[in-house]
């Protein structure tokens, strides 16, 4: 089945890729291989979600913005290759979760961008999330804090795809 079929199927209608907002761009493709820089949440049309999971939103909702968040990422796989059915698969995912000192339950919060992954391409993930506690990120050296990541969780992904970048 096509991916954008599934996507169809699922009710789901991406919209246009956010904007970077520094100096860098939202995907680089080199070989068969698309990096993909880090998205948070938010969809047009409603406000950024800003805050810590345990204190201002349950991980029921971090889920959601999860969820969120992989859509954005996908919208840029879209927009970089023309064609879902060209992502053979997503090699990994960094997830981050701005959370409370005690929150510990990263993965869970991640999943919604996972899980998404999953049941859009039908493949199994390789996939890393940071557990705020040093605030300091062990994968990605990027402090973890309120002035850097606002929005609960932010995610990254690789994907392999077909063809070899031009």
């Amino acid at each position: 089945m096509k991916t954008e079929q599934r996507l169809k199927e699922l009710g789901i209608e991406l919209t246009a890729p956010t904007s970077p907002m520094a100096n860098y761009v939202n995907a680089v493709r080199t070989g068969n291989l698309l990096f993909l820089a880090g998205k948070g949440p938010g969809l047009p049309g409603k406000k950024l979600p800003t805050g810590k999971v345990g204190r201002d939103f349950t991980v029921e909702q971090a889920y959601v913005h999860a969820r969120e968040t992989g859509l954005s990422l996908i919208a840029v796989m879209k927009a970089e290759l023309g064609d879902l059915d060209r992502v053979k698969r997503i090699v990994k995912v960094l997830g981050m979760v701005n959370a409370t000192p005690e929150f510990g339950r990263q993965p869970e919060v991640i999943n919604g961008c996972s899980d998404l992954f999953v049941t859009v391409f039908g493949t199994v993930l390789y996939w890393t999330f940071r557990v705020d506690r040093t605030r300091l990120s062990e994968f990605s050296q990027m402090p973890l804090d309120d002035a850097t990541l606002a929005h609960a969780p932010e995610a990254q992904a690789d994907a392999h795809v077909k063809g070899v970048a031009q």
